[in-house]
This record gives C-alpha cells, structure tokens and sequence, in this order.
C-alpha cells in the first residue's frame, strides 16, 4: 500500500480503537496519522500512546491529510461540516463513523460543490485487535486504485463488508452493537462464579475462553448452532434445565427486542 496520510476529527473510544488496528499493521508502519479534538484530554490519550501526531486545528488536519475519519456525535456533524467544506479538495476522502448520517446527507450538508468522495462505515470497537466486522457503503466517486486503497485500509483492523445504505442500520445493530449486548450476557458469568464461590479461579481466563472454544467450535463445524446446542444436552440432563429457563423466559425474544430498540433509536437520529 502506498504511504498516505490519515487524519481524525475526534478521538474516542471508536477512532482509538482504529487507530490501534491500524498501528499493528506492519504493512503501514509508514502511514502518518493526524488526531484533532476540542477535547484536550481525549486527544492526548491518543497522542501519548503514539497512535497519531497532533494538530492544532481544523484547517491543519485537513491541509496534512489525504483521507479524513470522522468519529464525532450526530449532533456536532452539522457544524463540522460547515466549519470544515471550505477546506475539502476534490482529492480528500472523507469517512464518516457517524450514526444516522447517510452519505447523500453530508454530501448536502457540505456547502462545497465539488466536493463528494464519502465513505461511511460502522465499525465495532475489536478494531483494536484487528477484528472489527465494518459495514461499508459509499457513493464511490473514486479512481480504482483510491476504492482499492480504501478497501486495504479499512481491512486493515478487521473485515469489511460492502453492503446497500437502506441495510447500514440493520448492519450496525447487529455487528456494531453486538460487542456490548454480548458482554452484557457474559459479564453474568463472571458474576454468577463470584456468588457461587469459586472467584478463586481466575474467572475472566476462564469464561473467556468457553465463549471463544465455543465460538471456534461453530465456526469450524458444518453444524447448526441447535445441532451443536443438541449434542452438548441430553434429556433429562442438568444443561437441558438451563436452557428450558431461557425457552421459558423467551431469551430470542428479548434480544430480538434489544435490537429493535437500537433500530428504532438510529431512526429517530436519522
């Protein structure tokens, strides 16, 4: 990959955990990376781990970088933009981590004309360890060799799928949000070894690695997730207790409502 320069407008827990991906991939040790964000404290997070050389301004970031990451709130985009159109050239790319910003919207919402290279993506905070599940979905106003570039850059700290805008919220719900709805199943593992008693076993180590054994498990099984469930419970046996409780306490559904509520919830911002 050619050596480029990257810069982004805001630097938390998001753009932190790119910045980390990115940083192990000796593929782009040469890369320079910018950070800007109003927030002192935040930026120096990222500048004293070594992620990214800091900026003293909007106008600097953006004179210095070729593709510019924006990992700001929904409700700080309108200004940005505004504070930013007069400095885009036709040759920066912008990628947009923002929720509910489609990329038609911040091609309106730019007040410069000749300006419209947008990649929006979600990624999930695996990112930092180079396993982010990242929706992809641009306008692809580029040359090949810049949406070959991209795509490198984005696969980079995970994996990336390319999908359809009207599918970007769906996407999101389900691989952006799944890393907290998952910890929140699992921290009750944890919690549950800590009332049981047995806290004298390094109870982190150890679930982490039931979930990931089992996870693995699936992935390299031409099974289903029930078939797999079947062969691990027989009738009458203590598993099958188990999962009569969540059957009985309809667990699809909850998390079935988990996800409309985070889908109701990025329609509102849209």
């Amino acid at each position: 990959m050619k050596n480029f320069k990257i810069g982004f407008i805001g630097t938390g827990n998001m753009s932190t955990a790119i910045l980390r991906g990115i940083k192990t991939d000796t593929k782009l040790d040469k890369l320079k990376i910018f950070a800007y964000n109003r927030s002192q404290e935040s930026k120096n997070r990222c500048i004293n781990e070594g992620l990214a050389t800091s900026v003293d301004s909007l106008k600097e970031l953006i004179e210095k970088s070729e593709v510019i990451f924006l990992g700001i709130k929904p409700k700080d985009v309108p200004e940005l933009l505004k504070e930013i159109s007069p400095f885009l050239s036709e040759d920066k790319i912008i990628v947009s981590m923002v929720v509910a910003w489609p990329v038609e919207r911040i091609v309106k919402s730019l007040s410069n004309n000749h300006f419209n290279k947008i990649i929006r993506i979600m990624p999930n905070l695996n990112a930092s360890l180079c396993k982010s599940s990242t929706a992809i979905c641009s306008n692809w106003k580029f040359s090949s060799e810049e949406r070959e570039l991209m795509h490198n850059l984005l696969n980079s700290f995970g994996s990336s799928y390319e999908i359809k805008e009207e599918d970007f919220a769906k996407f999101a719900a389900l691989a952006g949000s799944s890393p907290a709805l998952i910890l929140n199943f699992y921290k009750n593992f944890e919690l549950l070894g800590e009332e049981l008693g047995i806290n004298y076993l390094n109870l982190k180590e150890l679930f982490t690695e039931v979930f990931i054994g089992t996870l693995k498990n699936y992935l390299n099984s031409s099974d289903s997730p029930q078939e797999i469930i079947n062969k691990v419970t027989s009738p009458g046996g203590t598993t099958i207790a188990g999962i009569k409780v969540f059957n009985n306490e309809k667990i699809d559904s909850i998390i079935k409502k988990a996800i409309q509520a985070i889908l109701e919830k990025d329609a509102k911002l849209s």
